[in-house]
This record gives C-alpha cells, structure tokens and sequence, in this order.
C-alpha cells in the first residue's frame, strides 16, 4: 500500500459492531494523521457536548510509521474536547503506531458509548469488542497488564485510561506502555481519557502477526534514513546527545537560567529550588537507564529510580520538564523525589499533570489571596497534593470542581481574575512575558496555550528567529507551524523539529508513497488543514477578538528574575496576531476568507 496500512477500522459501541474498510482515498491524498482529521471532523462532527456517545474518537497514524524512518513516533487522537470544547488534537509517543501499521491498520473510527465496560481488541485486521467490566476501576498500569493478560500476548500494544478517565476529568489522558523495557507515552492535555471514558471503553489492543510495511522504493527511503542520521549524529545544534543525556529536564537548564520556568502560579520566574532541580543532578542521582519510542535515536524517556527518602523504591518513568515546571514551579514543590511520587500518582490515575498542576497552584494561589477558603491548603504541601489528586481523580469534594479544569474552576468559584489559560487551556512551562514568541503562540494556538503546534520557545532559544523584522519573524514561525503540521500527518515525534527541512520530507515521502510533492503543494496541504480546524472551532463559538489571546494577568503584571524586569503588552500580541491572520489568509478580524 506504499506506506500505508490499506485498511481503517470502524467501531460503534452503540450497536457492538466493527467493521473494517479500505483506506479511503482522502486519507492518503491528505497524507494522514491531523490533516486528514481536520478534513474529517469540519464534514462530519457537530457535537453538543463532547462527553456524549455522538462525539468521535479518531485514532490515526500516517505513511511513516512503523517503517525505517527515524522518529515516525506517534499516533495521533483526534475528537471535540471536554476541556476546551473545540477541536481536540494529541500525539502520543511508545509503539501502539508502528504496531497499528503492521496490523494493516491506518485508522481507528470510534462512535457511540458501549453499555457496559469495553476494550476493542485488534489481530492484524480481526476485531473484537471485549468484555472489561472486570478491568474498570483499575489504574492504567493495571489495566495494560490486565488486557495483556486476557488477550494472552505480553508484547501486544496496549493503551487505556485509568479512574480519571472512567469518571471524566475533563482533562484525563490515554496511557501506553508503562514500564522499564518501552517508553511509556500519554496522549495528554486535552481530555482524550474523558473521551474514552464516556464512551465506557477501557482500552484499545492492537497485536501484528508481522512486522513490515510495503514501500513505494525502498532505496530511496535508505538513503533519505542514512543522510537524516548522519545529521543526527554529526549536528550537535539538533540535540540528540541532550535529549539522551537528560532528556525534556534539559530545558530546566534555559528555564532556570533565563527566568521564563514560572513559579508560584506565575507570579515569579526561575526556582528557589533551583540546585535540587539541576538536570545534572537529577541525571546523577536518579536515571537509571534510557528509553526510547519507536525507531527513535534521541531515546528521551528515562526509567528512575528513587533509592533514599520518604519515597526510597519508588521507580518508573521520570518526570518530563513540563511536570517538574507543574509542581516543582507552580507548586513549589522543592524535592524531585516528591515530583517523582506526584508524577507516579497522576500516571496511575491517567490525570494531566500540566493542566492538573495548574489547577492545584491556582487554588493555592486563590487561597493564599483569601479567596477561596481552604484550610491548611498552602504552596509545597506535597501530601495536600497528592490528597487532591485523588479527589480529582474520582471527582470527591472539591476534586469534582478541580477536575473541570482552570478556566472552569475559576468560573464556578469566582476566581476568573486570577485564572490564566488560553482557549481554555492552562500553559506549559515558558513564560510569555520572558519569552514573547510564547505568547503569540499561546494567542493563535488552535489547542490554546500549548506549546507544541510551533515550538516557539524551542526557535527562540535557539536563534533561529534572527530575522530582521517582526512580520518577518512570524512569517518564519507560520512556516514551521506548517512544516508540523506536516510532521503531524506523517506522524513524526516534535523533537525532530531541527531534524526534517522540508527537502527531506519530500523525499520521504516520494520513497514511501510515490507521490512528488514541491514544498508549496505541502505547505498549500497544510494551511488547507490548519484553516478547516479554525472553522470547526469557529462553529463551536471561537471568538478571535476574545480568544485569540493571552491571559489578563501577563498584561498587568511585571515577573523579576535576577533584576531584570519581564512584561509584554497587548499591543505586542495583537501586532504578532494580525501578522498571522495575514500569513493564513485571513481577514484582519481572524476569520477565513472563503
């Protein structure tokens, strides 16, 4: 099928009925992956609430998954979110693309909500709903172990949520892969467990009988392979050998040293913990060995384990840069092996550890303010903490209101004020008033304040936004943004960001499909895609005046760091918006031309 599995797989859990079909031909004319979504979800979603069985789960992949291409690491999971309400979009990382792939499998349709607990079993292109009313309640560590167990292959790629997904914490992940062999990997951020959960499906299982995928010219697909990890191996600006060492903690060394980690729900930057979350120490006292997804080089997952202390013999996957900023920054939480315990608690509960760390230091922060009346509650409290995850978790006392999310919670206690979000979703780790590509990010983002739909923070930082002039620097911003989307499609890990120009992926994708593509046929692809998403949330009631923003509070605050101090205005975010509109084809208001 020259790079593709040839086959969907179509489950209503309505009726108990799957049926497979043939790949259809937009699938692979849009490539696969987010621009095949985009197009899907504008034709064929309009859903009121996205907890209910008319909301749909996309599950796909794209051409270069589980072939020799470096990095062709995630899946991606498309629906409406809970959290935010518009389109909702999540990669995760592990093996469950490379096995769906093998499994002839491009895509997984689900609809409906099942009447009791279920998990969609697929062999090679066989599929079973099965029974798991004996598996809900269990965490997602449990589960995985649980449906291996009942398919009877330890190998089998599993994915499941865990309590916060069965109870619909608007902001639940799917989780894959735990433990010290494969990389474990979430789909996170925008409540895709919330998703599974209310459709009552516990898990997905996918097993391969064989481990190949059909190529339109494999040598042309060798030789792209061998020039990319020749670059990986020989350009230290790509960052391999950082991504090894330390993997995403390796950002702390910038965070801390530039101010943009926010602390104590944004109202400082960098960390009076800094020397106990120096990514050097942290490596030294607690990686035990590298993990990695599928065909990756850059192996970022670190399996840890936690030898002294209150914590002593806790061991598992560490965690990455944005839980560290989540507790260890707006939390203040000083001691990594607390951040570990914290981080294994939410893993289990299959919870979002950004927008769940939000949440948590936005009611520390509103209690310290006296505006919400939580006794005993302040920054720090670990045991607080993990006490109100698992309230959030199975959605107990005030956790029933923290599982809504920061925008929501803010809403139903009065605290709109102090609340920061974009779009509805709280902010990774980068400070926007210290690094002010962020905050146009974060305003144009169609996930909200996300970090990943440009990688902004990661081009600041490293030069690549040398461009002379503003519109200039968002014209270069508005071409990477199309290159990942791209990315997205094929699908391709983010963190090969320095690794794939454009030339190569032409190449790829000659060698994998057949198909010629200039770089304006793929950007044109890619902006199609990019424009469809905006009308799907502009149906949903996007407002660009209103939405197409950042938070009150960076306008009105100063952060200090080390004397200096940070602000932007909205004057500067509104001139960096209008440039994108521009850039999209937009009008001057953010809103499609045709």
């Amino acid at each position: 099928m020259n790079g593709y599995g040839g086959h969907i797989v179509k489950v209503n859990l309505s009726t108990g009925k799957a049926e497979v079909e043939e790949t259809p031909k937009d699938f692979m004319e849009l490539i696969g992956g987010k621009m095949f979504a985009a197009k899907y979800f504008y034709e064929n979603v309009n859903v009121d609430d996205p907890l209910s069985p008319d909301n749909i789960l996309l599950i796909a992949i794209g051409p270069a998954c589980g072939t020799k291409v470096p990095m062709a690491s995630k899946v991606g999971f498309y629906f409406v979110s809970p959290l935010t309400n518009y389109f909702g979009e999540s990669y995760m990382g592990g093996n469950l693309m490379a096995e769906m792939k093998w499994a002839g499998i491009d895509a997984f349709f689900i609809y409906g909500r099942s009447e009791k607990p279920v998990y969609i079993y697929t062999h090679d292109t066989s599929v079973e709903i099965r029974d798991a009313s004996n598996i809900w309640g269990t965490d997602t560590h449990k589960a995985e172990d649980m449906i291996k167990e009942d398919i009877g292959y330890k190998d089998a790629c599993v994915a499941t949520i865990g309590q916060a997904g069965e109870n619909l914490v608007k902001f639940a992940v799917v989780s894959h892969n735990y433990g010290s062999i494969r990389r474990e990997s979430k789909a996170g951020r925008l409540g895709a467990g919330a998703v599974m959960g209310s459709k009552r499906l516990k898990g997905i299982a996918v097993v391969a009988s064989e481990k190949s995928v059909d190529v339109y010219d494999s040598d042309v697909v060798l030789i792209a392979v061998k020039n990319i990890l020749t670059k990986i191996s020989k350009d230290p600006k790509i960052g391999a050998d950082t991504y090894r060492r330390y993997g995403t903690p390796a950002t702390l060394f910038y965070g801390l040293n530039k101010g943009f980690f926010p602390s104590h729900y944004f109202t400082k930057g960098g960390s009076e913990f800094e020397e106990e979350l120096n990514p050097g120490s942290i490596r030294e006292k607690y990686y035990d060995h590298n993990l990695a997804c599928y065909n990756c080089p850059f192996s970022c997952g670190k399996y840890i384990k936690v030898k002294e202390g209150k914590y002593a013999g806790l061991e598992g996957k560490h965690p990455e840069y944005e839980t560290i900023y989540a507790f260890g920054g707006q939390n203040e939480v000083g001691s990594y092996d607390a951040i570990a315990k914290i981080n294994e608690v939410c893993e289990l509960y299959g919870i979002d550890t950004i927008e769940a760390g939000n949440v948590l230091a936005l009611l520390a922060y509103a209690t310290e303010k006296g505006r919400i009346n939580v006794d005993g509650l302040r920054f720090g409290d670990v045991d607080a903490i993990i006490k109100l995850l698992n309230d959030i978790a199975f959605r107990k006392g005030l956790g029933d209101k923290l599982a809504e999310g920061v925008k929501r919670f803010s809403e139903m206690t009065g605290i709109e004020d102090l609340a920061i979000h974009s779009k509805g979703l709280a902010p990774p780790g980068y400070d926007p008033r210290v690094l002010k590509f962020m905050a146009f990010e974060y305003a144009v983002n169609n996930r909200g304040a996300d970090h990943l739909r440009m990688t902004a923070y990661a081009f600041e930082l490293s030069g690549r936004l040398n461009q002379p002039t503003l519109e200039e620097k968002i014209n270069y911003l508005v071409n990477v943004e199309d290159r990942l989307i791209v990315f997205d499609s094929l699908v391709l890990c983010r963190f090969a960001r320095y690794v794939y120009e454009w030339d190569d992926i032409i190449q790829i994708l000659y060698g994998l499909t057949g198909k010629k593509y200039s770089v304006e046929e793929l950007r044109e692809k890619a902006n199609y895609a990019r424009t469809l998403i905006r009308k799907f949330n502009l149906k949903r009631g996007l407002n660009p005046e209103r939405d197409d923003d950042i938070s009150e509070r960076f306008y009105k605050e100063v952060i200090k760091f080390r004397g200096t101090e940070y602000k932007i205005t909205r004057e500067e975010v509104k001139t960096m918006v209008k440039f994108y509109y521009k850039f999209r084809g937009w009008n001057e208001k953010g809103y499609p031309r045709n």
